[in-house]
């Protein structure tokens, strides 16, 4: 049964991953946007944008080119500029209309009309239509194809087309989350009749056609795939400067290499222009001045979960004064500067359900000392203790970590560090992964330091419903029946502003019981060759955003 319950928490952290569209970005506002116009550098003149140029990408080994199989995140990245979603995430977090034009809901949030845009061709010059819709959901709902989008169309029952542009779909249950659900590619089905959608390496899921602002021309098998513009791109319009249609850049390379390793050289030579970056590996670049790096806030989100079954963990008193005892902005600033920004919950600060990043519990010593006396702890030998169910309890307690992690290996040194000065005693103890997940699994532990990758959609039902101690991630085994009222009326909420009230209600909750202590999301970097131009500020939802606003100014 324990064995049972750790592949089930192994398989949740790979859904949430998986749900978020691989890693993401979120634009560090004190990066800035690149300028548009720039002065001459080495033999380059930026007058402002022009047609033309060539942008070198990478890529590890593509799995497949279709969009809704990979599991290689550069390819997920590079096929996100040939084919489009009915929705796409924008900064805020918000679902935006893309192929869609208008959709509408019942009052009981079961059913859902949608209709896409008029004058949206696909590459081969046919029509985009509800069928391709209808098509695109089948081929992710079909049992044989192990989508990273089936989690997102799990709560449909039915769909069916109503017109050539028109789509009905019915839930099993409301979701107010359900436009984020619809980011997901889609297929054109008159291109795939006949195909066999689940074999990977088929011709046509080797030459992808779809209706975004590139076009697959070759490359499909080899080292180099070739992207060229769309000229027929129906949001091709270009209200800033009517004279130039988008995209500016005409052609696409991307080079394959067998590891991330041989692109970040091959980044260095100049033979690509764009390089993510993941945790930790960016900082080594701040000081280079011949390339530009943006820097933002991924979905990588670290906590100390604590087990609430615990007699004396179980006692809101103790943590909160463990929440108040830890400093985080000295934890990101001792450990992994740079890397990472504070904060309380799973969900990204600055978007749009949580639009801050002020932290609930900033850290006060005084206070947390203040809170334990008034629970009745009393300080014995510098550390706290009290007499609980006729047997003397002091705060020590064991801090799991998995001994691999050296960061988190560090984190947790910190804290115990932190929290020593406040009469409370960790002793971290380095296991192993499986060692780590069978002491969770089984209630067999006071604290750990963990993390996962949260996904694209805002509900943290995952983290805290009740339904999740058993199962899921809420491994602190919290149970609080408002928070479960909380979480089934957001889901049900469609109007912004009252789902908002709700989140902000369901959240002071959670701060005041910290069920587990938020410490950070990691950030990450993308490199960029100093040639290219343009409005360059991807997000954590996509790291080529506005790449069709990029240009490679002319050589003198």
């Amino acid at each position: 049964m324990r064995r049972v319950r750790i592949i089930l928490l192994a398989a949740i952290i790979f859904l949430l991953s998986a749900c978020s569209g691989y890693n993401g970005y979120e634009a560090d506002d004190s990066q800035g946007i690149f300028q548009k116009h720039a002065v001459a550098e080495n033999g380059v003149k930026d007058s402002g944008p022009v047609k033309g140029g060539v942008l070198n990408l990478f890529s590890t080994k593509p799995d497949t080119l279709n969009p809704l199989l990979t599991r290689n995140v550069y390819v997920k990245d590079f096929l996100g500029l040939i084919f489009e979603g009915l929705f796409r995430l924008n900064r805020d977090q918000k679902p935006v209309p893309v192929l869609a034009d208008n959709w509408e809901v019942t009052d009981d949030g079961l059913v859902w009309t949608i209709q896409t845009k008029d004058g949206v061709l696909w590459h081969d010059g046919m029509p985009l239509t509800a069928h391709d819709v209808h098509f695109t959901l089948e081929a992710i709902q079909n049992g044989g194809i192990n989508s990273i989008y089936k989690k997102n169309v799990e709560n449909i029952a039915a769909f069916t087309v109503i017109d050539r542009k028109t789509l009905r779909i019915f839930l099993k249950e409301p979701d107010s989350f359900f436009l984020e659900r619809l980011t997901f590619p889609v297929l054109p089905g008159h291109y795939f009749m006949g195909e066999d959608v689940k074999s990977l390496d088929s011709a046509k899921n080797m030459s992808p056609l779809g209706t975004g602002p590139y076009k697959y021309v070759s490359g499909g098998g080899t080292d180099q795939i070739k992207l060229v513009a769309n000229e027929k791109w129906w949001n091709s319009e270009n209200e800033e400067n009517p004279e130039l249609s988008l995209p500016y850049i005409q052609e696409i390379d991307i080079k394959v290499y067998d590891s991330e390793k041989d692109a970040l050289s091959a980044f260095q030579t100049g033979e690509i222009d764009v390089m993510p970056v993941q945790t930790g590996g960016f900082v080594k670049y701040s000081r280079r001045s011949d390339i530009n790096i943006i820097k933002y806030t991924d979905t990588n989100y670290e906590f100390i979960a604590m087990n609430l079954e615990n007699p004396v963990l179980g006692n809101k008193a103790v943590r909160q004064a463990i929440a108040y005892s830890i400093d985080k902005t000295a934890l990101i600033n001792e450990v992994i500067p740079g890397e990472a920004v504070a904060t309380d919950i799973p969900i990204i600060p600055y978007t749009w359900l949580n639009n801050t990043n002020v932290l609930s519990y900033t850290p006060d010593k005084a206070l947390a000392r203040e809170i334990l006396a008034k629970d009745g702890w009393v300080e014995e030998n510098g550390i706290f203790c009290k007499r609980i169910e006729g047997k003397k309890r002091y705060l020590k307690f064991e801090l799991m970590v998995n001994k691999y992690n050296k960061t988190r290996s560090s984190i947790a040194q910190e804290i115990s560090k932190q929290l020593k000065d406040v009469g409370i005693e960790i002793s971290v103890l380095s296991l192993d992964w499986e060692e780590e997940m069978n002491k969770v699994s089984s209630g067999k532990f006071d604290m750990a330091l963990m993390g996962y990758r949260v996904a694209s959609v805002p509900d943290v039902s995952f983290a805290y419903a009740s339904v999740e101690a058993a199962a899921g991630f809420n491994v602190s085994r919290y149970k609080n029946q408002l928070v479960d009222i909380y979480l089934g009326q957001i889901k049900k909420e469609m109007d912004p502003d009252s789902k908002k009230a709700l989140f902000l209600n369901m959240k002071n909750i959670i701060i005041d019981e910290v069920p587990h202590i938020g410490l950070y999301f990691y950030n990450s970097a993308v490199l960029y060759s100093k040639r290219i131009k343009g409005e360059i500020s991807p997000y954590v939802w996509n790291r080529y955003d506005d790449i069709v606003r990029w240009y490679i100014p002319e050589k003198l």
